[in-house]
């Protein structure tokens, strides 16, 4: 009788023991698809300040008489900026391109005359007769920056680009992990009428 006692506790003990792992599978499984992020705070500006520290050195070579375009952050996925995310990433761009790399910036309403490109690395002009934009595009460069996610980790792009040739003269990329305050200014959308019409720094 205790033999089949001890039996029967063994044949418990190891069905408990299968469910539990198959809970598991199942839970790690059933996450994989879903980002996860901690509820950390983000220091933008240290992620920023990365970016810019590997391309200040290229810009303080060119001319700094020479217009600077600084676009707002895309979403590399969309290549559209809806999301506060990029706004708060480009205002934090801008701030680190006076202060480390010595450039003045002027806001001006154009980026009714810009977007950026399927690749991510073009400009266009919605109206080409336009004077000042052609200007620009002759004799500018621009900062245009996208981001990405992948499961745990934001990833930001910056690239220094000449408007006239459209060729990439540096890049570089920052990672760091998501939060809670990522995704959630990458799900708000700006509350403007027409994104059209949005500030673009020059």
């Amino acid at each position: 009788m205790q033999q089949l006692s001890f039996i029967l506790v063994l044949v418990f003990f190891f069905n408990a023991c299968v469910s539990s792992d198959t809970q598991v599978l199942e839970y790690t499984e059933a996450n994989k698809l879903k980002y996860q992020h901690s509820t950390d705070i983000t220091n933008f500006s240290l992620l920023t300040e990365k970016l810019l520290n590997d391309l200040c050195p290229t810009l303080n070579k060119l001319n700094k008489s020479t217009p600077l375009l600084v676009i707002d952050f895309t979403n590399i996925k969309e290549l559209e900026n809806h999301s506060e995310l990029g706004f708060l990433l480009s205002e934090e761009i801008k701030t680190h391109t006076t202060q480390k790399c010595d450039w003045t910036i002027n806001q001006i309403e154009f980026m009714r005359y810009l977007k950026i490109g399927a690749n991510g690395t073009k400009l266009f002009s919605r109206d080409s007769q336009d004077i000042k934009y052609e200007e620009i595009k002759e004799n500018g460069y621009a900062l245009v920056g996208t981001y990405a996610f992948t499961q745990r980790q934001l990833i930001l792009y910056l690239k220094i680009i000449n408007l006239k040739t459209g060729v990439i003269i540096k890049s570089s990329t920052a990672t760091t992990l998501l939060t809670d305050e990522i995704i959630w200014l990458e799900k708000k959308a700006e509350n403007t009428k027409d994104n059209n019409y949005k500030t673009l720094v020059l």
